[in-house]
């Protein structure tokens, strides 16, 4: 997961999940860019953004990833 997060007041939360585990949870209150990389077995998966008296803006981008990586 790609992000780029833009907070112009207050703050945006982020929250990735699934059924059972939170992948990601982040409250952003400045300027933002990252990556992310989390494995599920899963298909359904849950994105909320929850901001606080924010302004701004949120771009997320998915990179599905085919390879499986031995351990």
């Amino acid at each position: 997961m790609q992000y780029v997060v833009s907070v112009e007041e207050e703050s945006l939360q982020v929250i990735l999940k699934d059924r059972n585990t939170i992948f990601f949870n982040e409250t952003f209150t400045e300027n933002t860019e990252g990556t992310f990389t989390f494995t599920s077995a899963n298909r359904r998966h849950e994105l909320r953004f929850i901001g606080k008296k924010s302004r701004g803006e949120c771009q997320i981008k998915f990179i599905k990833n085919d390879s499986v990586m031995a351990a």
